[in-house]
């Protein structure tokens, strides 16, 4: 302030004065905090902070009320309680406490919001609300409640057999069963691939108010290719309304033990599976498998499921059996793995003759032979049936059970041959159409193999299959055997017609083994 223009009146040395307005009103302002809270937060009450700032040494207020957002406070499962009222800073006080009541519903309900409002501060003209009177709030589900429930598996690792057809695995809730729990769930790949081994899945598990338990199913896939131990992994992520436990991930293993296939093999020991040493065990492919014309090895590539037999394999060796006057075969073989000649005086041993180098069998030998797997003791039927080979008259028919034992890969069917027998065939006249017998150099038999089994008492994931030639797999399985006719001037003195019966000059067998120590 400034004295001026003075007028009769003297001036004195005061003539100017500085006044200093000093405010009094009051700022009512949120105080700073992330305004979220949980919905199971503690005391089950939402506090916000209200500050004042200026003189305290008189009393202000100004009133609020919240509006919902997301979040409801009617209705039938309301979020919190709608709060409203009037703030008092009374003298020496500047911070004051709104408190909303949050109401936990046990409902999965994620974030939702509300707001709060401040106005009317008093007195008008000395409190005011600075900045926005209005701040949001956000209630954040499942604090708490994902923490007072679990879920996860009861193991870390589960064993389901490859012809079990399906892995059925728990997986367990544990604590607050009140409310619905969520959780998804995918397969991964290790050892084991999906789509070949299982067939992968994801999804996810829903456990209903008051459910514990709940099985998540994994189809096995089932072949007859040995592997090995397989394995696979089951995992659990992104849980609503509940937490992950500690095993939240299980491993399933696949057992390599297969049964086997059987299938029928062309030689009569185990050389098309295991090379003669024994050091190099060949895996079963069907028409595709090929096998290198190793100088110790059986040619896989000339198996087949046909045999041949001559007739004349019913008859023991002329000097094994001195009642055999024709001398067909010159010298009796030596016995597989001795230095033992088969002989009159060592006739016994020709009851078994499962591994001679060559000679007869006493009958026709067909090899049966288990691949891809040899674990569990096995049980298959077979029966011998007619081809154009006819029971009784060209060999002896039969049925039974072969039985393979755990890890035997081969076993031997011998079917008795009787000789002199007419090998006569009907054929139709193609001018005439009449049925005519015309000689056959040749006449087969069946061996049939069906209901491949576990035997009695094994346990009931082995599976083994039955396969034909070209590998595909079957119910039943057959080789046929063809008996080639010999000259047999006692037992079949004619053939058609009185015609005498003779084949003609041959050699008796088309394949011959011998040992290099033979001489």
């Amino acid at each position: 302030l400034y004295f001026s223009a003075f007028d009769g009146v003297q001036t004195g040395t005061q003539t100017e004065a500085e006044v200093t307005l000093v405010s009094d009103d009051t700022a009512i302002i949120y105080a700073e905090a992330s305004g979220v809270f949980g919905e199971s937060t503690a005391g089950g009450q939402a506090v916000i902070e209200v500050l004042r700032n200026g003189p305290v040494d008189r009393s202000v207020s100004v009133d609020y009320y919240t509006s919902d957002g997301t979040a409801r406070s009617d209705g039938l499962r309301p979020d919190y309680v709608e709060t409203y009222g009037t703030l008092v800073f009374k003298v020496g006080e500047d911070s004051k406490n709104i408190v909303i009541p949050i109401l936990d519903d046990t409902h999965q309900e994620g974030v939702e919001t509300l707001e709060l409002h401040l106005l009317s501060a008093k007195p008008a003209g000395s409190a005011y609300v600075k900045g926005s009177p209005t701040k949001g709030l956000v209630i954040q589900d499942g604090d708490r409640d994902s923490l007072r429930s679990s879920v996860s598996f009861r193991a870390a690792s589960m064993e389901v057999d490859e012809t079990a057809g399906v892995a059925t695995i728990k997986v367990i809730r544990e604590g607050d069963l009140t409310r619905q729990a969520i959780v998804g769930f995918a397969t991964v790949d290790q050892t084991a691939s999906g789509g070949i081994d299982y067939d992968s899945v994801n999804g996810k598990v829903v456990f209903t108010e008051g459910s514990s338990e709940q099985t998540i199913v994994v189809p096995i896939l089932d072949e007859n290719i040995v592997e090995g131990d397989e394995t696979f992994a089951l995992r659990l992520f992104d849980p609503e309304g509940a937490r992950l436990g500690l095993l939240d991930e299980i491993t399933v293993k696949i057992p390599g033990k297969e049964a086997g296939t059987v299938v029928f093999a062309t030689w009569n020991d185990e050389t098309d599976w295991v090379n003669d040493s024994g050091s190099d065990k060949m895996v079963w492919e069907g028409d595709q498998m090929t096998d290198p014309d190793n100088l110790l090895d059986i040619d896989w590539n000339k198996r087949d499921y046909v045999f041949a037999v001559s007739e004349n394999e019913s008859a023991l060796p002329y000097d094994a059996d001195t009642a055999n006057s024709f001398r067909l075969m010159t010298t009796a073989p030596w016995y597989w793995g001795t230095q033992d000649k088969i002989s009159s005086d060592l006739l016994p041993k020709v009851q078994d003759q499962m591994h001679r180098v060559g000679g007869t069998h006493l009958g026709a030998l067909v090899t049966i032979a288990r691949v891809r797997g040899a674990t569990g003791r096995l049980a298959v039927d077979y029966a011998i049936t007619d081809g154009t080979a006819m029971a009784g008259e060209h060999y002896r028919p039969s049925t039974g059970t072969v039985y393979l034992e755990d890890y035997q890969m081969s076993a031997q069917l011998l079917v008795p041959l009787v000789r002199g027998g007419k090998f006569i065939k009907k054929v139709v006249d193609p001018v005439t159409g009449a049925i005519q017998g015309r000689i056959a150099s040749s006449l087969f038999f069946n061996v049939r193999l069906f209901n491949a089994r576990p035997a009695e008492g094994e346990p009931e994931y082995l599976k083994p299959f039955l396969a034909d030639a070209s590998g595909g797999l079957q119910d039943e399985i057959v080789a046929k055997v063809h008996i080639n006719r010999q000259w047999q001037p006692v037992l079949r003195r004619t053939a058609i017609d009185q015609q005498t019966d003779d084949v003609g000059f041959q050699f008796y067998r088309a394949k011959y083994r011998v040992r290099e120590s033979q001489a």
